[in-house]
């Protein structure tokens, strides 16, 4: 499809509110949000979705507020896949690999349109991989911080709904920021994911530490080993920080812990005492690569998750199967 409205020509996964807008030209198609703040609840029941949907050919309506575009079957979505396979193999011989779908969710205050925008600009970064963002609905305000943390985890459990008919694919996660706490709501040991990039997370420091995931009977202590357990066979996680993440500072006093995304692995000080991978849970021990951004010179303390620096990363962690 040609469209001079086009905002992102690949497939993206919506877990916001969707509607069905059939027109005679185009029987699936379908509308959602343009904008941040998308709702789970409506008046009208044919929006309140029970399951992420997959679409592609996203396009802005005439409104200006909402995006149009082309609902996917499963098979479509690996069809499509495949071509994007074959079609970087003809441009380059030397790349013979599959592609692998990299799944990348947006992290607080996320715009829909914005971040399609931004992914449509680098997905050309990644050789191995393809990109295929993940829409929830954040507030889209400084000041909404708590309702999204409450969105990430109702967009987790839609993107629960995937695990079926993504069984046949070979895929990845590249998360950023709060997009970690949507993380945290969909993780389970039905999923199979050759690599999780966790990029800048936004969640507790010690969420991988036998001390944090035995201190209590809290189900959300079970996190790290829900993730843990997503993993392939010799899958990994790796988490890519920035300990100059400014970003990441007004969450730590929120919290009340220090973050993930500034401390890595081995941390100390504020809120916690110090850790090292020796007190990693011994489920996760040697299955989590630590990354220290920080002297990378990112484009952005914490805005870096599609720098070419971490794309090339990511395509250096490719798995053959």
């Amino acid at each position: 499809m040609s469209n001079s409205n086009s905002v992102y020509k690949g497939i993206a996964l919506i877990t916001t509110a969707v509607t069905k807008s059939p027109t005679d030209s185009n029987p699936d198609r379908v509308t959602f949000s343009a904008l941040p703040a998308g709702r789970y609840k409506s008046k009208n029941p044919q929006t309140n979705p029970s399951q992420a949907v997959f679409v592609h050919d996203i396009y802005d309506t005439t409104d200006g507020t909402t995006l149009a575009a082309t609902s996917l079957t499963i098979q479509k979505v690996q069809e499509i896949i495949n071509s994007s396979s074959k079609n970087k193999e003809e441009a380059d011989p030397t790349l013979k690999s599959q592609r692998k779908v990299l799944f990348t969710v947006h992290g607080y205050n996320g715009h829909p349109k914005g971040y399609l925008l931004w992914v449509q600009a680098v997905m050309n970064r990644f050789e191995k991989f393809y990109l295929l963002p993940v829409i929830w609905p954040s507030m889209g305000k400084t000041l909404g911080y708590f309702e999204d943390k409450v969105y990430s985890k109702l967009a987790g459990e839609l993107l629960a709904t995937i695990q079926v008919p993504t069984e046949t694919f070979s895929k990845s996660l590249l998360i950023h920021s709060m997009g970690n706490r949507v993380l945290r709501s969909f993780a389970n040991p039905n999923f199979n994911f050759s690599n999780i990039f966790m990029v800048a997370p936004d969640v507790d420091a010690r969420i991988f530490t036998t001390k944090y995931i035995n201190g209590g009977t809290q189900e959300w202590r079970q996190d790290g080993l829900r993730i843990r357990e997503m993993l392939s066979e010799d899958g990994k996680i790796h988490v890519i920080y920035n300990r100059n993440d400014r970003m990441l500072l007004p969450s730590m006093f929120l919290n009340f812990s220090q973050r993930l995304g500034r401390t890595g692995i081995d941390h100390g000080g504020l809120f916690c005492c110090k850790t090292s991978q020796d007190d990693l849970h011994e489920d996760v021990q040697g299955r989590i690569v630590a990354v220290d951004w920080s002297q990378s010179h990112p484009s952005d303390s914490h805005n870096y998750v599609f720098d070419w620096s971490v794309a090339a990363y990511i395509d250096s962690e490719y798995v053959v199967s």
